[in-house]
């Protein structure tokens, strides 16, 4: 922790904003993918309904 009390001030903060954003992507990233996977499941579920229902008639 004594390396960063040595950095001034403003490259403190840069680095700051550095990683707020660097977490900020990752969560985004994180997000996406959750959603794909969950879209990817949907799909499959609808299109098992929809076979399903096809072999009823």
């Amino acid at each position: 922790m004594n390396s960063l009390r040595s950095l001034p001030i403003s490259r403190r903060l840069w680095l700051i904003l550095i990683v707020a954003i660097a977490m900020l992507g990752i969560q985004g990233s994180l997000l996406l993918s959750a959603m794909h996977t969950n879209l990817y499941s949907a799909k499959s579920e609808k299109l098992s309904m929809l076979y399903k229902s096809q072999q009823a008639f």
